[in-house]
């Protein structure tokens, strides 16, 4: 492949990562606004349901986060092989945003899933 090529599938890995992102920037904020909305109304069960279902996506979102960074180093490590100059991205600086955000992720999918609960509860007892 030439460098066009490998730019190429890097870029569109790039906004594959960024799309993943705003799925789960998205979904979680969507969580948060049905559960503050709908406190009133949620039930044992609709918050079982709403929180299996957040975590699925959130979990989903995580697992494809972490795929397509990984695609991005095998990507870089075949360019470096096969004797083409590595992408001008700084490599520690990518690993440690890749690090932050699959944290921001995993913390913000179990505080998200907190606020739900913290929601029924402070229904049920106004009740």
């Amino acid at each position: 492949m030439s460098s066009t090529d490998y730019y190429e599938i890097h870029m569109e890995l790039v906004h594959a990562i960024s799309s993943v992102w705003e799925v789960w920037l998205a979904v979680t904020f969507a969580t948060i606004v049905a559960f503050h909305v709908g406190r009133e109304s949620v039930t044992r069960v609709l918050l079982a349901i709403g929180s299996t279902l957040y975590f699925g996506a959130a979990f989903v979102a995580i697992v494809r986060y972490g795929n397509y960074i990984e695609s991005v180093a095998l990507l870089r490590q075949e360019a470096v092989e096969a004797g083409l100059q590595a992408f001008p991205q700084d490599i520690d600086s990518s690993v440690l945003i890749s690090i932050l955000t699959v944290a921001t992720m995993g913390f913000g999918t179990i505080a998200t899933i907190g606020f739900a609960i913290y929601q029924y509860k402070l229904a049920q007892t106004k009740n």
